[in-house]
């Protein structure tokens, strides 16, 4: 979520967002943005995002004739709508562990003369689990000092794994690793702010996104279909 939510507000201070009723939009002229998480617990959630081919400010809000649907194992779910400052996503929850291996396919069903895409599809890559991190409790961290050492537990795969540390005490860090290491160390002295204050404390979160490409359905013009397991950690992390 907070991956969506930096997008959007960077999109939003980039261009002005429209929308436009999916009723007048061939099904080629349209952009699919279809993702998968899971999360660790017992529940993986599906968002669609549909957008106008020509201008990634342009979202598709469906008319009544079209509809989103999400199939998992011998389940399926409409979608439903949700609006951010005019960013027009749509949604499900699903039962599911994090090694389930059945796909996830969405189909989005048109009744008018735009031909209908019923099989956009991702699976869930391997799942892990992230360790707990000592940052010596109230103490902190010390980001000048210490080096932040991160592990986890996972069956080998190949599927990208990409790591975000980040908090409102220094700059963002992103980092795509090795995908078949199970840890890695963000050296002391890599945190920190570009300018300004470097005495701060405050509350941060390691978030490791190990994600799997799926496959768009050929009736969209365009866009991306990924499935991703999501784990984080956090700690307090001190000057």
């Amino acid at each position: 979520m907070q991956r969506v939510l930096a997008g959007l507000f960077a999109l939003s201070l980039g261009s002005a967002c429209t929308t436009e009723v999916s009723d007048d939009i061939a099904t080629r002229d349209m952009d699919a943005k279809i993702v998968v998480t899971h999360k660790g617990g017992a529940t993986a959630d599906v968002s669609v995002t549909l957008r106008k081919a020509d201008t990634a400010a342009t979202f598709i809000d469906l008319a009544n004739s079209d509809k989103l649907e999400a199939t998992h194992s011998a389940e399926t779910h409409e979608l439903t709508r949700t609006s951010l400052l005019g960013f027009i996503t749509y949604a499900t929850t699903f039962s599911a562990q994090p090694a389930d291996a059945a796909a996830f396919v969405v189909s989005f069903t048109r009744t008018g003369s735009f031909p209908s895409a019923p099989s956009s599809s991702a699976e869930l890559p391997v799942p892990f689990t992230l360790g707990a991190i000592n940052d010596h409790g109230a103490q902190g961290l010390s980001r000048a000092a210490e080096d932040l050492v991160l592990t986890w537990t996972s069956d080998i795969s190949a599927d990208t794994l990409e790591l975000l540390v980040a908090g409102t005490c220094f700059d963002n860090y992103t980092r795509t690793l090795d995908p078949q290491t199970l840890g890695t160390t963000v050296t002391r002295g890599t945190l920190r702010k570009a300018s300004g204050d470097q005495t701060e404390t405050c509350d941060a979160t390691v978030t490791l996104t190990r994600s799997r490409p799926g496959t768009l359905d050929p009736a969209f013009g365009g866009g991306s279909v990924r499935a991703e397991q999501v784990r984080a950690a956090t700690f307090k992390s001190a000057p």
